[in-house]
């Protein structure tokens, strides 16, 4: 089987699945300017688990159940705190928004509703607050999660998101820089039956930039795994998918 390249090198559709159109990064690679992808300060979900959380020192959080606001409020006379403190685009200097399109789609699909054959997993269409992750290349053929490559393991879960995120850069709007990066600890879950590699995995992340007028926007990345080598043998139910956003959502509006 052919073996992706991870990482900076190319979108997995490009080098190992069909030519549909799609972006393809194999030429060149990916340029992400001044933007330097953070670190995963921390991950989970060994085999025969899962787990699901920020896994990032970052101090913005997810907005309570009061709804997300994603208009420009303003400071008030002293300058020292917002007028309406609910509005998480108020923003003392130095201060970021929520990752609120990650928190939507966490919401939407819990470890519960995330698909766990490959049938599901084909079909597979997120959507958050009317954002679609339009982008979604799929290799069934050498994948990360290969039964040769170990399974659903957390390093190959996130290699798989490394991949996706490198995507994500590349809907980033001219002269945006990224601000802020926070990754969700990978989740592995093992699937009824018998052999070395039985699971499905899958990692979500996402980054927000600051675009030329000021705005803060955010673009969202996921990775999922399944592998269900039962035999060693080459008839193996595998598949591995790659979602990130092809155009940006804006979180806060230009100040003014």
């Amino acid at each position: 089987m052919k073996r992706c390249t991870a990482l900076l090198g190319v979108l997995v559709a490009g080098a190992c699945g069909s030519d549909d159109g799609r972006a393809n990064t194999s030429d060149g690679g990916i340029s992400i300017g001044t933007a330097t992808p953070a670190e995963d300060s921390g991950v989970g979900g060994e085999t025969g688990s899962s787990s699901s959380g920020p896994a990032s020192d970052e101090t913005d959080q997810a907005t309570d159940g009061g709804g997300i606001k994603l208009d420009v409020g303003s400071a008030d006379e002293s300058g020292s705190a917002c007028a309406d403190p609910t509005d998480v685009c108020c923003l003392e200097p130095g201060e970021l928004p929520p990752h609120a399109l990650l928190d939507a789609f966490l919401l939407a699909y819990p470890p519960a509703a995330m698909p766990k054959t490959v049938a599901d997993i084909q079909a597979f269409a997120p959507m958050a607050d009317g954002h679609a992750m339009a982008w979604s290349d799929e290799n069934s053929g050498g994948e990360l999660i290969d039964a040769t490559e170990g399974g659903v393991i957390e390093e190959n879960v996130l290699e798989g998101r490394e991949i996706a995120r490198q995507a994500a850069l590349l809907a980033l709007p001219p002269g945006a820089m990224v601000v802020a990066m926070r990754d969700e600890l990978a989740t592995i879950e093992v699937l009824p039956g018998e052999g070395v590699c039985n699971g499905v995995g899958w990692a979500w992340g996402s980054m927000l930039f600051e675009a030329a007028d000021l705005s803060i926007g955010e673009l969202v990345y996921l990775y999922i795994g399944f592998c269900a080598d039962r035999d060693m043998n080459a008839d193996s139910e595998d598949v591995e998918v790659f979602y990130y956003s092809d155009e940006a959502v804006q979180i806060c509006a230009p100040p003014g």
